[in-house]
């Protein structure tokens, strides 16, 4: 049995080997599994993006709703496509934008799952955005055209978020048929009138109850050039001197264009021309065809005009027998063949355009300046208060009420005229006596002058060196402060254009608001000017010691030579151009400054 026992003992443990080397063996073989990829785990459906909107298409300001309807996400994302965007956590959460601006926007939605990999899913729809109601109606303030043109007006028609509205009815007028017509489209027809015409135009636009209205300014402007002129056409004038030319221009209306784009031009060696039409005489005598040209431009047109020169050697002014040898003081002409001078001993001379004449005078005094208002009435005025006054056939004594010097007289007419001199005095005559008038000044004038009967001008002493003016009821005292010296001749052209010479050379201009200093000229030494005359405001003379002549073209003043070392007193310049100077020894010269 003991045996029996160990062998079944001994048959077990056999069995349990084998058992246990078995389970290591599967073991063995199962570990390989157990480290390889690990099993996916399934997460849930995919999320699914879906919306709705309250209304796709409305007028600004659109307010849209937008309802949720995805599924499977965890948060979403908003893009309304007009360059804003949004986020939301849930599905239930209410989203709303505005849209201000019309268009078509795409509206996107994002539905986005977080997981081990994110999830995204997007849907979209369309929003169409239309103007919202009628605001405002705006067109330029100020419509440009020119004279007979025709313009098509549009208006700039918003809302109030400045969209562009377009269904609405636009009606056009204008207040004044006779500066403008417009039809109901806004086909604007310009008149040949040239102005400037506040609110003349109105527009008016309707959009169901609600109306809005604007007005605008109208400028018309000359139209292109029809006709173009220049001051001269041809021109004598002597070596260096300037002349600045003005040119002038009109549309086929006749209305004046300003400020015409001009080009100027100088060949054949003629001289020299600047871009406001200054010219500059070469140093060579001879003739010049069509030397010079202008081109102006305005509106898309062109015209032009040439312009001969004839250079002259500067030699041209002409002595003339005068008949005396005494000083001439003054001189004044009713035309270039009607000319009287005046100076010492009661001198008066006459031309007739050959030669002069001494006339007859009742008085025995030294006269110093002549004006008159025609052939037949002429004044003159000289020492201890004389008046001399020629009829067209005697000279006769006035009783001038005064016994001053006087050494200038001007008016404009015969019943309007003033005299100048001594002690601050100033006469007026207003047809029949003379009579002193009250200036509040008691240094000497030498020279009066005036654009018309209440704008006069004289100038002379005092301590302030000022020029004084006459409005038609008083003098004004020193309305022009000149720092510079006496005023010995005074002339100008119109309220705006005055010119006042006198001590050591100085010469001063006036433009309509103050005096200024001109200095670009060169005498030396700075000799004392005595009188200015001129035929235009580019074409001045002014005339002093040691026979000094200058011209003025409209650039520098000029040295003319002019035969004498004299001093000259007085110049008159006929409107044709003839020159005429007085001076020292019966000295008279001529010299045709225009031609």
């Amino acid at each position: 049995m003991k045996n029996g026992i160990k062998a079944r003992s001994t048959l077990a443990q056999f069995f349990n080997v084998k058992s246990l080397i078995l389970v290591l063996l599967v073991t063995t073989m199962l570990l390989p599994a157990c480290t390889g990829p690990s099993i996916e785990t399934d997460t849930g459906p995919s999320p699914e993006a879906s919306f709705e909107v309250n209304t796709a298409s409305g007028q600004a300001p659109f307010n849209v709703e937008f309802f949720n309807k995805s599924k499977n996400a965890d948060h979403f994302q908003w893009d309304f496509g007009d360059g804003t965007t949004t986020t939301s956590s849930t599905v239930g959460e209410k989203v709303t934008h505005q849209y201000t601006k019309t268009g078509t926007y795409t509206v996107t939605l994002s539905a986005i799952k977080e997981g081990d990999g994110q999830e995204t899913s997007t849907s979209g729809l369309t929003i169409t955005v239309n103007p919202g109601a009628l605001d405002k109606v705006s067109i330029p303030q100020t419509i440009e055209t020119s004279a007979g043109a025709t313009q098509q007006l549009t208006a700039d028609i918003t809302d109030q978020f400045d969209n562009q509205v377009t269904e609405v009815d636009v009606s056009w007028s204008a207040t004044n048929q006779e500066v403008v017509t417009i039809t109901q489209t806004g086909l604007l027809v310009a008149s040949s009138t040239v102005g400037t015409f506040d609110d003349i135009v109105s527009v008016e636009v309707t959009q169901g109850g609600l109306t809005r209205t604007t007005t605008a300014s109208v400028i018309i402007r000359p139209g292109p050039i029809d006709q173009m002129t220049v001051d001269l056409d041809s021109i004598e004038i002597g070596m260096g001197m300037t002349h600045r030319f003005i040119t002038a221009a009109t549309d086929q209306y006749g209305n004046v264009i300003p400020d015409l784009d001009s080009v100027w031009t100088v060949q054949n060696g003629a001289g020299t021309i600047d871009n406001s039409g200054l010219f500059t005489a070469g140093t060579t005598p001879g003739t010049y065809n069509d030397a010079i040209k202008v081109e102006a431009t305005h509106e898309d047109t062109t015209a032009s005009i040439t312009i001969d020169v004839t250079v002259l050697s500067n030699e041209t002014w002409k002595r003339m027998v005068s008949g005396t040898t005494g000083t001439l003081q003054g001189v004044w002409g009713n035309s270039p063949s009607d000319v009287y001078a005046v100076g010492d001993e009661s001198t008066v001379l006459h031309y007739n355009g050959t030669s002069w004449r001494l006339m007859d005078t009742p008085a025995e005094v030294s006269l110093q300046g002549i004006w008159g208002s025609s052939s037949s009435d002429i004044f003159a005025v000289g020492l201890d208060g004389a008046i001399l006054h020629y009829d067209g056939e005697d000279w006769s004594q006035m009783d001038s009420g005064t016994t001053s010097s006087l050494e200038a007289v001007w008016g404009t007419s015969s019943s309007d005229v003033f005299a100048a001199g001594e002690g601050g005095t100033i006469l007026h005559y207003d047809g029949d006596d003379w009579s002193i008038m009250d200036v509040n000044q008691t240094e000497a004038f030498h020279d009066i002058w005036g654009s018309s009967p209440s704008d006069v001008i004289a100038g002379g002493d005092g301590a302030s060196r000022k020029i004084w003016h006459y409005d038609g009821i008083d003098w004004g005292r020193a309305i022009i402060d000149i720092n510079a010296g006496r005023i010995f001749g005074i002339w100008g052209t119109s309220p705006s254009d005055a010119f006042a010479v006198g001590y050591a050379g100085i010469i001063w201009h006036y433009g309509g608001a103050s005096w200024s200093l001109m200095t670009n000229y060169l005498v030396n030494p700075r000799e004392t000017l005595h009188s200015i005359w001129g035929e235009s405001p580019l074409n001045v003379l002014t005339v002093g010691e040691s026979g000094t002549i200058l011209h003025y073209g409209g650039g520098a003043w000029n040295l003319m030579a002019s035969g004498t070392d004299g001093t000259l007193w007085d110049v008159w310049v006929s409107s044709q151009g003839d020159a005429f100077i007085v001076g020292q020894s019966g000295t008279i010269l001529y010299y045709d400054i225009k031609s």
